[in-house]
């Protein structure tokens, strides 16, 4: 929920994020949950029982980020997890339904990246009003969340992100997980898997890259990796394997 980065791929896409956030919540179990008649699946939060990322049968992406465009008050209390309102909003059949009909206001500030069909928007509420930005599905894009990273931390981390880029002219799934498993630049409160003082820490690498009427979604616990898990749907043949 704190690093995510957007390639396309082949006519698809690979989205991966890595999740920061207390050791107390480290080994997430991926479960699946039928919502609006398709199966969704995600890495289940112990705590709120919801998620920072899920994919669905129907090729539906949700990816959060906490924080908008700059950090707020985390002290203050909401009635609302935001790992609950990105499961909610697989409930809509269409972004725009989701953001006029939904009660943002009960949530803390955060960042959501949806993909539908060949769209991805960018949903960002910070608190008094709601943002929609189209992204463009032809080009690279990666965040960083503003509640965890400074500006300039952030900016530092795009600039990897951009060399990186610079030097995979091709790239493959793997390569992307180990751009987010082992990037950086030595600076262990920073890198792209952080850990701080065992207070927050890269808890995890979420992932799902859809190309040629397939897709596949891959978590990874960090901490535990026989607890990891990994969904091939092929739309020619949609058995799961």
């Amino acid at each position: 929920m704190c690093t995510v980065s957007y390639l396309p791929y082949h006519g698809g896409f690979i989205l991966t994020s890595n999740r920061d956030e207390s050791p107390d919540r480290a080994i997430t179990e991926v479960v699946s949950r039928s919502i609006s008649n398709t199966d969704v699946y995600f890495p289940k939060d112990p705590q709120s029982g919801g998620s920072w990322f899920a994919f669905s049968e129907d090729g539906h992406v949700a990816c959060l980020l906490n924080g908008a465009f700059e950090p707020y008050d985390r002290t203050q209390k909401f009635d609302l997890s935001r790992g609950i309102l990105l499961l909610d909003s697989f409930k809509y059949i269409n972004v725009a339904d989701f953001i006029d009909d939904y009660k943002f206001s009960a949530s803390a500030p955060f960042t959501l990246l949806l993909i539908r069909d060949d769209l991805i928007i960018e949903v960002i509420w910070d608190g008094d009003s709601i943002h929609r930005t189209n992204i463009d599905p032809s080009s690279a894009h990666f965040w960083s969340s503003v509640t965890l990273y400074p500006e300039h931390i952030r900016n530092q981390r795009r600039f990897l992100f951009d060399e990186w880029l610079k030097q995979h002219s091709t790239y493959s799934p793997e390569d992307i997980q180990t751009f987010h498993r082992y990037g950086g630049s030595g600076d262990s409160m920073n890198d792209f898997v952080m850990n701080r003082n065992d207070v927050v820490k890269t808890l995890s690498i979420s992932s799902v890259w859809q190309a040629d009427n397939q897709y596949l979604f891959n978590h990874v616990n960090l901490d535990d990796e026989t607890a990891s898990f990994t969904k091939i749907i092929d739309k020619h043949n949609p058995v799961a394997k």
